[in-house]
């Protein structure tokens, strides 16, 4: 399996630093999203000059009657958000704008502030929002790919994001807006995180020559516990997409009593998750765990549950697994089974099922030498997503996006 690119790993002599504004628009919870997005910055920025944009819908709602009135037309053109970056790139001059995400707060105006000023946008795709207007591929828990070809009307009819017509229409209106402005065709290249993803951009109309592949890398110290730990661990955010539904049924069908399933996270879903696991008294939430209570949550975890129900582009936790000496059974659906093929450091199920996720547990569980041989082999599995090489990949997406550009601004 391919970590990233052959091509982008060549050597290319020296990097010239870089002034990068790096843009992202931050999101009601705080997520994988956001944390990769500072992750980026940091392992930049011992090669280039880094500055952030962010922005927000809280920002962008204001406080007062009238801003909220007019928070859906921001939502399609914020011309706040557009003055600001045209100021800053004014001012700074950037060489090149890295774009995470700009919906709803910023807006496409951002794109348009670019195409103006002529800077060069570098994408970093992190979910599927240019083919999907709730970004996940989802629709009311079911894989949903019909506005993948660029018209959002079914969204709008089946009000699959925030159950609202107005919010899928305004966020419509805006998709449209940015793929009538031809910015897929005006960003300079984008950064897919797997080669999962790249195939689902490459359906919404994005050419694939134009997309490179960057995997997640993993710089933490790993680390490995005493003895083995006894817990199931579920890390993330308590949203639709992860699944923990069907990790809570499949829990209750698996009837395993010797040991807990703990639940570290918080997010939208989390009440209607603690009452669907009321009646099970080895099911706990933790909520949002701080680093030394999350660290020795993984110390306790004999095996990490990673139950996706969308197309996961990457999945970080898998790496974070691996790190601590855990062994991951993760859904086979998007980049899971990417990371996951070998088997050797994990288990595949269907997503689609709870009873295949039951049946993985029970197994699983079961074979404490199969346990123990896959740990055994979690931290040779991480290493080969060096910060190096994606650091290496990255200065290389970079340079060839300034030549394009014109070389040096």
């Amino acid at each position: 399996m391919r970590r990233y690119d052959e091509h982008l790993l060549r050597p290319m002599g020296s990097h010239r630093k870089m002034k990068i504004l790096q843009i992202f628009n931050r999101y009601s919870y705080y997520g994988g999203e956001e944390g990769w997005v500072k992750t980026i910055a940091n392992a930049l920025r011992s090669h280039h000059h880094i500055q952030n944009l962010y922005g927000s819908t809280e920002t962008m709602l204001g406080t007062t009657f009238f801003s909220k009135a007019v928070a859906p037309l921001k939502a399609i053109w914020n011309w706040d958000a557009f003055d600001k970056v045209i100021e800053l790139q004014n001012v700074e001059k950037f060489d090149l704008w890295i774009v995470h995400n700009v919906f709803p707060g910023l807006s496409p105006a951002i794109y348009d502030a670019a195409r103006k000023l002529d800077v060069p946008v570098l994408q970093y795709l992190h979910n599927y929002r240019f083919g999907c207007i709730n970004g996940f591929l989802l629709n009311h828990g079911k894989p949903c790919t019909l506005c993948l070809s660029g018209s959002f009307l079914p969204a709008v009819q089946t009000r699959c994001w925030h159950e609202s017509r107005v919010a899928c229409a305004t966020m419509g209106i805006s998709m449209t807006c940015l793929r009538t402005a031809g910015v897929l065709q005006q960003v300079a290249h984008w950064v897919a995180i797997s080669h999962a993803q790249k195939a689902i951009h490459t359906r919404i109309g994005i050419p694939a020559e134009k997309i490179s592949v960057l995997h997640h890398f993993y710089d933490q110290p790993v680390m490995r516990a005493d003895r083995p730990g006894r817990d199931v661990l579920f890390v993330g955010r308590l949203s639709q997409e992860k699944g923990v539904e069907t990790l809570i049924d499949a829990w209750k069908q698996a009837g395993i009593r010797d040991r807990d399933l703990v639940i570290a996270g918080e997010g939208p879903m989390q009440p209607q998750l603690e009452e669907r696991a009321r009646s099970v008294p080895n099911i706990r939430f933790t909520g949002f765990l701080k680093t030394e209570e999350l660290e020795q949550a993984w110390l306790n975890a004999a095996v990490s549950v990673v139950p996706s129900i969308w197309e996961e582009p990457f999945g970080r936790v898998v790496l974070e697994s691996w790190g601590h000496g855990v062994p991951v059974l993760a859904a086979r659906i998007g980049a899971l089974p990417e990371l996951t093929e070998k088997g050797d450091t994990g288990w595949l199920f269907d997503p689609t099922s709870s009873e295949s996720l039951s049946q993985a547990l029970r197994t699983v569980l079961a074979d404490e030498s199969a346990l123990a041989a896959a740990a055994a082999k979690c931290h040779e599995a991480v290493s080969k997503f060096s910060k190096e090489n994606w650091i290496t990949a990255m200065n290389t997406i970079l340079e060839s996006v300034k030549a394009g550009a014109g070389g040096e601004r």
